[in-house]
């Protein structure tokens, strides 16, 4: 049986520039999600903050594709980055990642690309913006 919280997020539009990434990003990889996004008009997968200091726990990728679209903002789950249901670990076997790990590299050290994953165990509820909306810096 899987038990699923009731996320203790809400939904912001943060600008683009009060966000700080921890880790490094695939710039391919963004410019195909830039044009997926373009192509269907709406963004529909909000990037994970922490609610007080902007760190991105999910969505490096999502907020370069937000960059080359030229948003002004762009929705985030901001998140209690201190909840002890938000376990941190990495992507891979050669790395140690926890929360101070992450919070030393977003002071300008960014960790290398998929270095860190975050668990969260919560089902979010289908959030669609407009592209035209995020550009204007407007929610629906």
């Amino acid at each position: 049986m899987t038990i699923h919280f009731q996320p203790a997020a809400t939904v912001r539009l943060l600008t683009l520039d009060s966000l700080i990434p921890h880790e490094h990003y695939d710039r391919q990889h963004a410019l195909t999600l830039a044009e997926k996004i373009q192509f269907e008009g709406i963004w529909n997968q909000p990037l994970l903050v922490d609610k007080s200091s902007h760190i991105i726990l999910d969505g490096h990728h999502r907020l370069v594709a937000a960059q080359l679209l030229c948003l002004y903002v762009i929705p985030c789950f901001c998140l209690d980055y201190d909840d002890n249901k938000i376990i941190v670990d990495s992507w891979r076997d050669d790395f140690y990642v926890d929360r101070k790990v992450v919070r030393q590299a977003a002071k300008g050290d960014l960790l290398p690309i998929k270095t860190s994953r975050h668990h969260y165990a919560a089902i979010f509820p289908k959030q669609v913006f407009s592209l035209e909306q995020l550009k204007a810096g407007m929610a629906a």
